[in-house]
């Protein structure tokens, strides 16, 4: 592999990861101000996604 596609290469994955968290912390974002409406959520501690549950009365 070529010094430009090794560059190429780290380039992408760095750009993937990057699109990767914004959208992750933007879930997130959304996730923790909808819990003041409703406070029942689901944590998953490895990957810090956080599930909310609707409760339909």
């Amino acid at each position: 592999m070529s010094l430009k596609n090794s560059e190429g290469k780290e380039l992408n994955e760095t750009l993937f990861t990057k699109a990767f968290e914004t959208q992750h912390n933007a879930f997130l974002w959304v996730a923790l101000t909808q819990r003041l409406a409703s406070p029942m959520y689901l944590v998953s501690s490895p990957s810090a996604i956080l599930l909310h549950k609707t409760i339909l009365s």
